[in-house]
């Protein structure tokens, strides 16, 4: 038997929610607690999509892209594959990048998260925030005719914490659409052997120590601030994924902990009203947890 009860959730836990942008593509108004808001590049606009001719890259094609691709700091050169075969990466949507030829900073980039939100949201038919093993990664690309292009590819989160920043992601031979339009996404569940401020993630549809909820939690702040201690966020929050929990038939028997942006990180987000939070939880006699299924 494992036991893995007593830790304290740590930084690397809650920055694994799925980016889907407005509320108008995904049914809430939530934002990831690793991305905020982020800056817009400052040129026209990235909210024109590059036409959808199929000779260059373009939604839904799937790819083994390089780690330097993926961290953005070359551009993706990968060939498409049939989503049945061997591929890190599954196109959302593919944006137009203004103003610069080379490969963009990382400042530009990091604007396409806000982009491609929506896109994710749209092309994935999901109607709820997952706090899932899925994550959005803008990748640097040129199109067919040679101009430096935005691809919104979304990939597998092998871990958490840094020093999984970049990857390695995992390698699959399934669609992630097709997967959602499905309702298969016991895949998708985060789970892991331990907790710590960086930590592999383990298959859900296996035995597991610990599991985290698979969509967000929230938590309304009194007068639009950080709560000044972190006793009473923290109940409450344990409270709100006790909730979560509740209709697991081994509701009785698990430990629950919750996890916030840090009040650096709800700054960074510009000081939305309310916090995003992550709810994991295990058994407290310290057996493992039953398969996801779904």
């Amino acid at each position: 038997m494992r036991r893995h009860t007593g830790f304290r959730v740590l930084p690397a836990v809650g920055v694994a929610v799925l980016v889907l942008g407005s509320a108008s593509a995904c049914g809430g108004s939530t934002s990831s607690a690793s991305q905020g808001r982020l800056p817009t590049p400052p040129t026209t606009s990235t909210r024109t999509r590059v036409g959808s001719g199929r000779s260059g890259p373009h939604t839904g094609q799937c790819r083994l892209v390089s780690r330097k691709a993926l961290a953005g700091t070359a551009f993706d050169t990968s060939t498409s594959v049939p989503c049945s075969r061997r591929h890190n990466a599954e196109t959302a949507s593919v944006r137009p990048i203004y103003g610069s030829a080379g490969v963009p900073d990382q400042a530009t980039l990091q604007a396409y998260y806000g982009e491609c939100g929506p896109d994710v949201g749209n092309y994935l038919h999901l109607t709820q925030r997952p706090m899932s093993r899925i994550t959005l990664v803008p990748v640097p690309a040129r199109s067919s005719a040679g101009k430096p292009i935005v691809l919104c590819d979304l990939v597998v989160l092998t871990g958490l914490g840094t020093p999984y920043d970049h990857g390695p992601y995992a390698v699959t031979s399934t669609s992630l659409r097709s997967q959602a339009v499905g309702n298969r996404l016991a895949s998708w569940h985060l789970c892991t052997n331990h907790l710590a401020p960086s930590f592999a993630l383990v298959d859900c549809t296996k035995p597991h120590p610990v599991e985290a909820a698979f969509h967000v939690v929230t938590l309304h702040l009194i007068g639009d601030r950080y709560p000044s201690g972190g006793t009473d966020h923290n109940r409450r929050g344990d409270a709100a994924c006790r909730h979560a929990v509740a209709q697991r038939p081994d509701a009785h028997a698990l430990t629950v902990h919750s996890h916030w942006p840090t009040r650096a990180d709800w700054a960074n987000q510009q000081k939305p009203p309310e916090l995003q939070g992550a709810c994991w939880f295990w058994r407290t006699d310290g057996k493992d947890l039953p398969p996801v299924v779904g």
